[in-house]
């Protein structure tokens, strides 16, 4: 018998983030279509569900942050052509084996965006290249610096280490769980110095087995969200 396949189509609805579930729970479905639908968030829909998804249209939309796409194990085409905020390539994202192309028209990140011009404005090959680079000169420095973001939940710890690695910033980040682990590296003078970042996620189920993460000669980079403790002393 013959497979079906699915084509969805939902493009130009102007609902913010409206991305139904029942979407996730199509079989074979192959190509959606999400043009111009004023979506600024991925977090919503379970990209992992979607295990035949070959074709991905995201134009003309206002995403930053599109980690959770590393979830579409059979993806081969994402168009993000039209989304002026967007911050990064994520290189999970990279490693999907089935992936043939990417469109973009600009990214917050500078450094990542100059080598993609530099590889003919192929983005995945320049992606590679980026990430490339910055792990041969991480594997070079011998000076390290350990930083940990604390903090309640959404108070903004991960859109902060995102303004911190890829000068970009997105207030739609996804919730962090459990603690996520960041690289990079400054200059002073003639030296590099790596700096290894721990982004803790704030959830108060999370806050005791972090403590066990905590060391001397760590900085600690507090984060407040001032509205949130206002909000919680008026509910008290």
């Amino acid at each position: 018998a013959n497979t079906k396949t699915f084509i969805i189509n939902l493009s130009q609805n102007f609902y913010p983030n409206f991305i139904p579930d029942s979407v996730a729970s199509f079989n074979n479905l192959e190509d959606l279509n999400l043009y111009d639908c004023n979506i600024s968030t991925l977090s919503k829909i379970r990209w992992d569900k979607l295990k035949t998804l070959q074709r991905l249209s995201l134009s003309n939309n206002k995403i930053s942050d599109i980690e959770p796409l590393k979830d579409l194990k059979s993806i081969e085409r994402i168009d993000l052509s039209g989304n002026k905020d967007l911050i990064s390539i994520p290189e999970a994202l990279l490693n999907i084996p089935s992936l043939q192309n990417i469109t973009i028209d600009y990214l917050q990140n500078k450094n990542l965006m100059e080598e993609i011009e530099k590889n003919d404005k192929d983005v995945i090959k320049g992606a590679k290249e980026y990430y490339r680079k910055k792990r041969e000169t991480l594997s070079q420095i011998q000076k390290q610096v350990k930083v940990i973001l604390i903090g309640d939940g959404n108070s903004g710890k991960t859109s902060l280490l995102r303004r911190l690695l890829l000068d970009g910033f997105s207030d739609n980040s996804a919730t962090t769980h459990g603690i996520r682990l960041e690289e990079d590296y400054f200059e002073i003078g003639n030296d590099k110095v790596k700096i290894k970042y721990w982004d803790m996620g704030g959830q108060d189920v999370y806050h005791s087995p972090h403590s066990f993460f905590f060391s001397d000669n760590t900085i600690y980079l507090l984060v407040l969200f001032v509205m949130m403790q206002f909000l919680k002393t008026e509910l008290i």
